[in-house]
């Protein structure tokens, strides 16, 4: 939604994520820190989520896929081990929401709410 966002703000025809996140950086919405923190997550998380569709209709714990599915996941992602896959999942997730956080607006305390 994020590159959505810089797409309509900046213009463009552009459809793809990676185009998106660049037209947040072009518009100020985002620094290429935060461009990188997103890209990362996306280049991760998306094919997982597609792979993980793919092999149930249920959503699926760790405990849950088989050895066959680890080692396509693996394969997918480029990493050797689920540990080593979940503490990645773990690292974007934590940075992309850091990001995320630094463009939403700070909430303001109304009167009436106390």
């Amino acid at each position: 939604m994020i590159a959505q966002l810089g797409r309509l703000v900046a213009g463009g025809d552009a459809r793809d994520v990676g185009a998106g996140l660049a037209a947040c950086v072009e518009t100020d919405l985002l620094d290429d820190a935060g461009r990188q923190d997103l890209d990362r997550a996306y280049r991760l998380l998306f094919p997982l989520r597609v792979a993980l569709k793919l092999l149930s209709r249920d959503a699926m714990g760790r405990d849950q896929v088989g050895i066959r599915a680890q080692k396509v996941l693996l394969r997918l992602t480029g990493k050797e081990t689920m540990d080593e896959l979940d503490e990645a999942i773990e690292n974007v997730t934590t940075a992309a929401a850091s990001t995320i956080e630094k463009m939403l607006p700070k909430p303001e305390e109304d009167a009436d709410e106390r």
